[in-house]
């Protein structure tokens, strides 16, 4: 595990804003889940570092990183960001935590790999299913500095982040400007419907519940 907000802050700032960091009322927890090689760590190390090292692969098990955001003037978020492994885009299999304890989703895919965008496409239906229609979702197209090797139609893929009601940016990884919109734009995300959806205390319920039942049940019989 990577804890590096102590040292390092991802925190982009109006010009008057302070360098001290407030205490947290809150801490976000960002899921950025996607295909292999499609840049998901760079787009971390990009925004929490400011680094970012070209034809350099980061095999993932699980990183955690925390760091700060300024939303609005005055008004920082403390957010965890989950990076996980790549997922097989013939069979995906998303552990089932990682849909439930996140405030909100990057989904990460390549311009260059049609196959990286039909697996956000499922991932987004996953979500849907299980946090409702309305939960924040993130998803970025990388590496669309490689114009001659795209793969993936950028009307088409509008087009369908309008059906879905998704924000879709495309990014370039080595370019930390071109993340801070969509970042920005899904902590402000997350901190509006923060409380909204299931929670890791509903989870607690729900299983309490159950087994209150089921003490119920061998009391009966």
């Amino acid at each position: 595990m990577v804890d590096c907000w102590i040292r390092y802050t991802a925190c982009w700032k109006t010009e008057n804003a302070t360098e001290a960091m407030p205490k947290a009322s809150r801490l976000l927890k960002t899921v950025t889940l996607g295909a292999n090689a499609v840049g998901k760590t760079s787009v971390i190390e990009q925004l929490v570092f400011g680094f970012f090292e070209e034809n350099k692969t980061f095999p993932t098990v699980e990183d955690t990183y925390e760091a700060w955001v300024e939303v609005e003037r005055a008004q920082r978020e403390k957010i965890r960001i989950y990076d996980t492994a790549g997922l097989n885009v013939e069979s995906p299999q998303v552990p089932s935590h990682y849909l439930h304890i996140a405030d909100g989703f990057i989904l990460v895919f390549s311009v260059c790999c049609e196959k990286s965008f039909k697996l956000v496409h499922d991932l987004k239906k996953e979500i849907d299913r299980v946090r409702g229609k309305d939960f924040p979702i993130l998803v970025l197209g990388t590496k669309v500095d490689l114009v001659e090797e795209r793969k993936c139609d950028h009307n088409n893929i509008m087009q369908w982040s309008d059906t879905e009601k998704v924000k879709l940016f495309e990014v370039l990884t080595s370019n930390r400007k071109t993340l801070q919109e969509p970042v920005t734009w899904l902590v402000k995300k997350m901190v509006s419907c923060c409380g909204k959806g299931s929670s890791q205390t509903d989870i607690k319920k729900i299983f309490n519940r159950k087994s209150t039942n089921k003490n119920k049940e061998g009391s009966e019989s």
